[in-house]
């Protein structure tokens, strides 16, 4: 019997040294979490630094859910006295989100983590909606990528469905237009592998291979974007406009025909069709007074939905003004006998001009009647205005001229000086 007695005391010191050893081990996380429920912040971080190095603990989920704890806590407080300790919270705690299920592969802590990553998904999402309202793209790349990262350990938890890919577009986004065009290229070509429901993301994806000079990709993943979301404007805008800039009019022209016939009351598109008809003018000059009468029409049923469409009313302008404009080469060119034709052309020239003249008082009219948060670029004002100098000018109303002219040069005056 005393054998067996003295192997089960011995047996029992073994366990309570091991228990021991191990406890001693999880003191550092134990302190900590008991630092950070009592908000002793820095005593919390000294004590997750020393079991992040210590051999045992440096690879446990539990220091780097309580780093987790930390961070968090750090960015929601107030206090500033703890701002040493991180210079950017957040971002960290997305960091330690990460690492703890990358520990964690027994899940022991996986409830507590998926509470604190839906809480951090949420600050780092707000953080992202503030900087991109202040137009501060890069930063808001970094908090919307944290909140999709800290969504992401939710999911590899297995308590949602998929990751947060609206999240994760946004990044994209901010990723796109804050000049970080790999990643963005990157990123928009994995959210349509993960199936993203979006016609947008074919659509800025397509711009970005234009911009790079990749036109067999643009017109690739344009065309695939219309296949899926054949109802979408924008996407289709997009495309319309790279078969412009391929000089393939008649093209985009059949493509807006079919887009007014989903949407007949959208004056955007009728305006855009009337930009490719007027595209067609210079590159099919044998039927140039076709294609100048139908974009004419088009411009004309733009202004129909929306009186207040400076661009249609400068188009419209511009085609008959730019038409007399040529008529003066033939005049130039006219025998200095033929009397009659040269008087003929002169008419001719001065309906052109008389045409054009309402077009660019409309257009002066709706620049000046614009709020100022929605005012265009002077740039096109001021061609407005020399337009109409020089056609009262050829139509004899001096003082006319010298009124548009006055407030041209008002213009060139404020716009040189807000540059």
């Amino acid at each position: 019997m005393k054998p067996k007695a003295i192997t089960r005391i011995m047996l029992l010191v073994a366990l309570v040294s091991a228990a021991g050893f191990s406890f001693g081990q999880s003191s550092k996380l134990i302190s900590a979490a008991s630092y950070i429920d009592n908000g002793q912040y820095g005593k919390a971080f000294e004590a997750l630094e020393e079991a992040r190095v210590n051999e045992k603990t440096a690879t446990s989920e539990r220091t780097y859910y309580q780093y987790l704890r930390l961070y968090i806590a750090l960015a929601l407080d107030s206090t500033g006295q703890f701002a040493s300790l991180s210079a950017n919270p957040l971002l960290d705690a997305r960091e330690a989100a990460k690492k703890t299920v990358e520990y964690d592969v027994n899940k022991r802590v996986s409830n507590q983590t998926v509470v604190e990553a839906d809480k951090l998904a949420r600050l780092l999402y707000n953080e992202g909606l503030t900087a991109y309202r202040a137009a501060d793209y890069s930063k808001a790349y970094d908090f919307f990528l944290g909140a999709y990262d800290a969504h992401k350990v939710i999911y590899q938890y297995g308590k949602v469905d998929g990751p947060d890919t609206s999240t994760y577009y946004f990044a994209a986004i901010c990723a796109d237009v804050s000049g970080q065009k790999d990643k963005a290229e990157s990123m928009y070509k994995e959210l349509i592998a993960m199936g993203f429901n979006e016609s947008g993301v074919y659509g800025n994806l397509g711009k970005l291979y234009l911009a790079k000079g990749d036109m067999a990709n643009a017109e690739k993943t344009f065309a695939e974007g219309r296949s899926k979301y054949p109802k979408s404007q924008d996407l289709l805008i997009d495309e319309l406009n790279y078969f412009l800039q391929q000089g393939r009019a008649p093209e985009a022209i059949d493509k807006f025909k079919l887009a007014i016939a989903n949407d007949p009351d959208n004056p955007e598109l009728y305006f855009a069709m009337g930009t490719a008809y007027q595209a067609l003018i210079a590159l099919d000059s044998l039927n140039a007074q076709k294609h100048m009468a139908d974009a004419r029409a088009a411009y004309g049923k733009t202004i129909e939905l929306n009186p207040a469409s400076f661009d249609a009313y400068l188009n419209t302008g511009a085609l008959y003004y730019n038409e007399g404009v040529l008529l003066q080469e033939q005049l130039n060119n006219v025998d200095i006998n033929d009397q009659k034709r040269a008087d003929k052309l002169a008419a001719e020239q001065k309906e052109l001009y008389s045409q054009a003249l309402p077009f660019f008082q409309n257009a002066a009219r709706v620049y000046e009647e614009l709020p100022e948060d929605q005012k265009i670029d002077a740039f096109y004002a001021i061609e407005v205005y020399r337009s109409i100098k020089e056609i009262q000018v050829r139509l004899g109303d001096y003082a006319a001229s010298s009124a548009a002219k006055k407030r041209m040069d008002e213009l060139e005056a404020e716009r040189a000086a807000n540059n």
